[in-house]
């Protein structure tokens, strides 16, 4: 049985117990790619391997673009099958990707001829530094937040950027919709729950400027 437990000093929600390393890399799994929230987004409707949408990574690309000066190098962390690294990559960035998934760090390759590191950021190493690091929709999937914010500024440039993209649990969608609040809690694969608030307050305990926020549930 898992639950929402919230620390009554920092309120922030994280999932309990919380699983355990090899646990983790159970959950990810060919198995996750096929099920009912994944399975459109990576097969065909014949049930073939497909590549993905490149429109909602192009959106990505100009996002990102929005604060950098010029393309460089950056580091997607939890990179699933590379799909948005290869949109980077077509448009000029030097790009690494880190993926839990060993299922996915071979689509990667066979797929988009992408190059992913298997594992976690934790024990991620790189002679260079990365102007972008992201976490588009994969912080919540993390242990040690904290941790992982202290490494990713560590493998960041002087002034490099960090990009988040998290499920809020205080969305309006969240409130009203009994069915979306379970998919985004997402339980027991989902183990960091961030409001605005507790996300803000990570940035700056790890020495982070914060310099745009947007949400949009």
């Amino acid at each position: 049985e898992w639950k929402l437990m919230k620390c009554l000093q920092c309120d922030f929600i994280f999932t309990y117990p919380l699983p355990t390393e090899s646990e983790t890399i159970s959950f990810y799994s060919e198995k996750y790619f096929t099920d009912a929230l994944h399975k459109e987004k990576y097969f065909s409707a014949e049930g073939n391997d497909e590549t993905e949408n490149e429109n909602e990574y192009l959106n990505r690309l100009k996002q990102v673009e929005n604060f950098t000066a010029k393309r460089g190098r950056i580091l997607d962390v939890g990179a699933a099958r590379g799909a948005m690294l290869s949109v980077f990559k077509k448009y000029g960035w030097e790009v690494s990707g880190i993926e839990i998934s060993e299922s996915a760090v071979v689509k990667a390759k066979s797929l988009y001829e992408v190059d992913l590191f298997c594992g976690t950021i934790e024990n991620f190493s790189s002679e260079k530094k990365f102007d972008v690091i992201t976490f588009y929709q994969s912080l919540e999937h993390i242990l040690n937040p904290n941790k992982v914010f202290q490494k990713a500024f560590d493998l960041l440039v002087p002034g490099g950027i960090l990009v988040v993209e998290v499920p809020n649990i205080n969305s309006i969608e969240n409130k009203l919709s009994k069915k979306l609040r379970l998919q985004h809690y997402d339980v027991p694969r989902h183990v960091s729950h961030f409001s605005l608030e507790t996300l803000n307050k990570l940035f700056i305990q790890n020495n982070f400027e914060i310099i745009f926020t947007e949400t949009y549930w």
